[in-house]
């Protein structure tokens, strides 16, 4: 009798260590998404600066692949959100605007800098450049991502 109930004390205990180790797996995997989704927001918006810069100096067809990287990355950010059971209207919506974006600068004409249009493309780049640091900061603090 004293046996078994010994078996039984060492099975529960060895039950509680591996719920335990799995909890930790499960939340280093979401710790490491969570990290990925940020890496991937972060490209995003560095991408999108870019092409905010090569806007600016007439420079279509790199801005036009810079854009196109933007959006990627925004896309890969929305499938990691989609894993991490968070909202992911935002990153639909900046999806959407990146590749209107782009449409509409690849349609363009050169010389860019003569097209009427610039400067209202060059304010819509900057309003989803501020909607993309809102998405961000809103990630880092939902993660509440600092130093180790």
């Amino acid at each position: 009798m004293l046996g078994f109930a010994i078996a039984i004390w060492q099975i529960s205990k060895v039950k509680r260590a591996a719920d335990a180790a799995r909890d930790a797996t499960l939340g280093l995997a979401q710790r490491v998404r969570s990290r990925e989704l940020l890496a991937k927001l972060g490209d995003a918006h560095t991408h999108l600066e870019a092409a905010r810069d090569h806007v600016g100096r007439g420079e279509r067809q790199i801005a036009v692949i810079r854009l196109e990287l933007s959006s990627g990355c925004a896309i890969d950010a929305r499938e990691i959100s989609r894993t991490l059971g968070v909202s992911q209207q935002d990153l639909y919506l900046l999806v959407f605007e990146l590749s209107d974006l782009t449409g509409r600068l690849a349609g363009m004409p050169d010389p860019l800098t003569a097209h009427p249009g610039l400067i209202p493309l060059q304010l819509r780049l900057r309003k989803t450049s501020e909607i993309l640091q809102r998405i961000l900061a809103r990630s880092r603090y939902q993660y509440d991502i600092g130093e180790d």
